[in-house]
């Protein structure tokens, strides 16, 4: 009988392979965020000496490596099939005896099983690596398309019982079998989940005629012919697989399982929403990159889906990131990080721009008293939730051992919505001054890419295309200049929602050939366009201090900005000018006398550029933040005595958002009621097939 337990039979076959490439394998495994595993190496018939070598050597040193002999070869269908039969535990994990897979891998494949029974099988999308190198975003997603081509590779995680049914197809010796084993399984009803992560690695190399079935298009096509008679009348509908929907249930755990930590213990879980271009995220990568120096180990939970374009970035500091959309639907997530926390053991969690985190404060309150939770406040937001996320923040303000706050005004905001004073702190983002300079190499280079002769001013705008940035204010400012002054040449950087009305009034002004717009541009490049300019503008809505600004400061940039959020507190007289809120027209007038006074004063733009540069060195060093967070995140931790209370309104508060969301689905059903009951009326005819739509639709609503 096999052992049910959420431990993991790895099965790998192993025909004459390099014993270099097996330890790759092997460390790969070995290293692994889920270590509770068997693994089961099929030998199957090798004859290099040094393949047994390896093989003898591994189950010698490890005794969770068990061998498996064949006395000559099989192949890998029979291999896997072994492999299968001599394996203990409930979820069987399938790798290659060349293919590597990413840290946290295997643990991903585990829960995304555990969270939704459904899936009889999971893996993720593949980077191919070695002589050919791509990333495959191929899947279960595709369904049908497994018809015309194996969209999944032979590296994988199922449950045990699916192999009571589908096994390899033995006979399928030279190559295919992973293609006849998905249409089989398909044909029985078992399908899976790609997670949209980059967790396999998948050895590639030029040796095209391994396998008899890849060596041609003619090869492919008669597999393709030979599979489709085989599956085709089974497989007229293909299975699909979606992540759980939400079910009541009670965590099987014991309450306040992580007690409070040791005093010296540096473990922080960050839950963020995501890994995006941004100045929060900024800030998050700055801060997880300095408390990485000082000793913290780092896990992240990310609670929104994106296209993560930083996770490279953050990546680079931490291995053990999370992305709980990949996992479950959102009324899930709290299996994964209770999971993460009875886990990683943190001895803080860190919250950043996260609304899923504030609303799970009094699940973690219950659940892990012991551990202290902080967040870190950018601005307020006055169109989202009467304030953003200072307004979550005051509201759970009982909840939080601390709040780190961007400038002086927010923490004065936060106080006036109920944040309790004490636990307040001031945090400025900062600018590491060591790295962000100056070159005046680039500086010519990208001037004279930019057609800049002399000593002509280039204003530089970075920020995304939305309304809190107001692009459209940016523009009239700019054409205002225009008619007073044409010696400027205007650099625009950002994207976002608001692009296309950007573009179309672009296209309109008398100065667009004084302006040259970039659309996003990466970190890196946009330091290299501060290098060219001379004077950074952001006319900004709201704000708390933009990272831009002290990007723009220590490249000794003169500022024209507004006045909002705690940019005052950076922002002095002797480099550079705030200007105050009013309208649209007042302000794109008031913002172009200030450009045409700084463009027509060329001592002017270079002193408040040195001064910028001067105060942000003596005042805001990345280094001070970091040093000043290490310390004050030990002082949470030390204090925390586990009697943090929990009152009636942290609870109203999310029992609110329940009853809102389905507000939000009673209403949308009522519309569509009443639209079709108009269209039945008007259209007789189309009775049967409106009434159809409408039924499927509402299924949908109550679903959610």
């Amino acid at each position: 009988m096999k052992k049910k337990s959420p431990y993991l039979s790895i099965v790998t076959p192993v025909y004459n392979t390099a014993a270099s490439l097996i330890m790759e394998t092997w460390n790969s495994l070995k290293n692994s965020s889920f270590s509770a595993f068997e693994w089961v190496i099929v030998n199957d018939g090798s004859v290099n000496h040094d393949t047994l070598a390896c093989l003898d050597e591994l189950v010698l040193n490890d005794d969770r490596i068990r061998l498996i002999h064949h006395e000559k070869n099989k192949g890998l269908p029979a291999a896997r099939n072994t492999g299968i039969n001599n394996s203990l535990y409930e979820f069987l994990f399938f790798i290659d005896s060349d293919d590597l897979v990413d840290v946290t891998a295997i643990e991903k494949f585990m829960i995304t099983l555990q969270w939704n029974p459904t899936f009889d099988f999971v893996n993720s999308y593949v980077k191919g690596f070695g002589e050919l190198e791509y990333l495959w975003k191929g899947g279960f997603h595709e369904g049908k398309i497994f018809f015309d081509s194996n969209r999944n590779t032979s590296c994988f995680m199922a449950r045990r019982e699916v192999f009571d049914t589908v096994l390899f197809d033995e006979s399928f010796r030279q190559g295919g079998e992973d293609w006849d084993f998905w249409l089989h399984a398909a044909s029985r009803g078992y399908w899976g989940y790609t997670i949209p992560e980059f967790l396999i690695l998948y050895r590639r190399t030029n040796n095209t005629n391994r396998w008899n079935v890849l060596s041609s298009e003619k090869a492919l096509l008669q597999m393709k012919q030979v599979l489709n008679r085989k599956y085709g009348a089974q497989l007229r509908d293909f299975p699909e697989r979606r992540l759980a929907d939400y079910k009541f249930e009670k965590v099987n755990d014991k309450d306040g399982i992580v007690e409070k930590p040791s005093s010296s213990a540096k473990n922080i879980l960050f839950l963020l929403p995501w890994l995006e271009l941004g100045g929060a995220d900024k800030f998050n990568l700055d801060l997880v990159t300095g408390l990485k120096k000082k000793g913290w180990s780092l896990t992240i939970g990310c609670t929104k889906m994106n296209e993560q374009t930083w996770y490279s970035l953050f990546a680079g500091q931490t291995k053990d990131i999370f992305f709980f959309p990949h996992y479950s639907n959102e009324s899930g997530f709290y299996r994964t990080l209770h999971y993460l926390i009875e886990t990683r053991h943190p001895s803080v969690i860190f919250i950043s721009n996260s609304m899923y985190s504030y609303y799970a404060l009094p699940y973690i309150r219950q659940h892990f008293p012991g551990i202290p939770v902080v967040d870190y406040l950018h601005c307020e937001d006055p169109g989202w939730y009467e304030g953003g996320y200072p307004m979550f923040s005051a509201i759970f303000t009982r909840m939080l051992d601390r709040t780190f706050v961007s400038s002086v005004h927010l923490k004065q905001w936060c106080i006036s919505k109920g944040s309790i004073p004490e636990k307040i702190q001031v945090a400025y983002i900062n600018i590491d001054t060591n790295t962000v300079a100056r070159k005046e190499d680039m500086r010519q280079k990208i001037r004279a890419e930019l057609g800049v002769t002399g000593d002509k001013s280039v204003l530089l705008y970075v920020a995304r295309l939305t309304e809190q940035k107001q692009p459209l204010v940016l523009l009239d400012s700019i054409e205002k200049l225009y008619k007073k002054t044409t010696d400027f040449l205007a650099v625009i950087i950002g994207d976002g929602p608001d692009k296309p009305l950007f573009i179309k009034r672009l296209s309109g002004l008398s100065s667009k050939k004084n302006i040259v717009y970039l659309g996003s541009q990466s970190n890196d490049r946009v330091k290299d366009y501060m290098d060219a300019a001379d004077i950074f503008f952001l006319p900004t809505a709201y704000e708390g201090i933009a990272m831009t600004i002290f990007e723009a400061m220590a490249k000794s940039l003169a500022i024209i900005a507004a006045d909002v959020g705690g940019q005052a507190e950076l922002v002095t007289k002797d480099c550079g000018v705030l200007e105050k809120r009013s309208t649209p027209e007042k302000e794109s007038k008031a913002y172009a006398d200030h450009l045409y006074q700084l463009t027509n004063n060329k001592n002017r733009i270079y002193e408040w550029g040195n001064n910028a540069r001067q105060r942000v060195v003596r005042d805001f060093q990345l280094d001070s933040m970091i040093d000043d967070m290490d310390a004050a995140l030990q002082q949470v931790i030390q204090k925390h005595d586990g009697k943090l209370p929990t009152v009636t309104e942290e609870y109203l508060m999310v029992l609110n958002r329940l009853f809102y969301q389905q507000q939000m689905v009673d209403e949308l059903e009522d519309q569509l009621s009443n639209r079709v009951n108009k269209i039945l009326k008007k259209y007789d005819k189309e009775y049967r097939f409106v009434k159809k739509i409408y039924h499927k639709v509402k299924s949908i609503g109550n679903r959610k």
